[in-house]
């Protein structure tokens, strides 16, 4: 699986055989499996758009992978962005047993956003919203940031880092919401005033429901983890 081209379409059970990530076969349900991570199935609602269906998937491919494979989900997210340590964390992450019975490829800033979705649900679902007093330097997860690739992720995340540290609690119900659902719309709506004081000058940069929860989720995690450093580190 190439850098860049994890994927985003969904594709249904029957081309199976062009399989990127999954075979969804070697899912067993009972047994000595029963406790682990379910992994990602087609959801089977009909009247759901293909884009959400995806999404859907996504968040629980995410889900499945960060705790079947914890200390690799942890290489992943302490990686530099847009590295080779990254790719190499990400290859060894995407695990051919959280998806059953469809394949799925999707953008790696997607796949990127459902990962730390998937964290924020795993380690700070409960944790108080307690920011830094100053915002996170995304610059600090990086190599080198003037590699346009790294420069696109900069401007993506100082966006959503903004919006964040304007509405924390907005903004967590909006990533936390199920994709398309009425809490989505009415928690997007709320969100909606801060997004564009917060877009930056001059970038051109696309922003729908997908690629908005993906670089929220990573922004309001960054910030969550941050505020909980500092805290343990504050003298008593």
């Amino acid at each position: 699986m190439s850098r860049g081209t994890i994927a985003a379409l969904l594709m249904l059970a029957s081309l199976a055989g062009e399989a990127a990530i999954a075979q969804g076969d070697k899912y067993t349900p009972t047994g000595s499996r029963v406790g682990r991570p379910a992994p990602a199935d087609v959801p089977d609602n009909v009247s759901l758009a293909d884009a959400t269906k995806a999404r859907l998937m996504v968040y629980q491919f995410a889900d499945c992978s960060i705790r079947t494979n914890k200390k690799t989900a942890q290489a992943y997210m302490s990686a530099k962005a847009e590295s080779q340590a990254s790719s190499k964390a990400m290859n060894a992450l995407v695990s051919e047993e959280c998806l059953w019975n469809a394949d799925l490829r999707m953008p790696v800033p997607l796949l990127r956003g459902a990962i730390f979705r998937a964290a924020y649900y795993r380690d700070f679902e409960k944790a108080e919203l307690k920011l830094p007093e100053k915002g996170v330097d995304f610059q600090t997860f990086v190599e080198d940031p003037t590699s346009p690739n790294v420069a696109r992720y900069l401007v993506t995340l100082d966006f959503a880092d903004c919006v964040v540290r304007a509405d924390p609690s907005g903004v967590r119900t909006y990533v936390m919401a199920e994709p398309d659902s009425k809490a989505e719309t009415a928690a997007l709506a709320a969100i909606q005033p801060k997004l564009g004081p917060c877009f930056p000058a001059n970038a051109k940069m696309t922003v729908n429901r997908s690629n908005l929860s993906a670089m929220l989720a990573e922004a309001l995690y960054r910030e969550i983890e941050a505020g909980r450093t500092v805290a343990v580190e504050a003298p008593r």
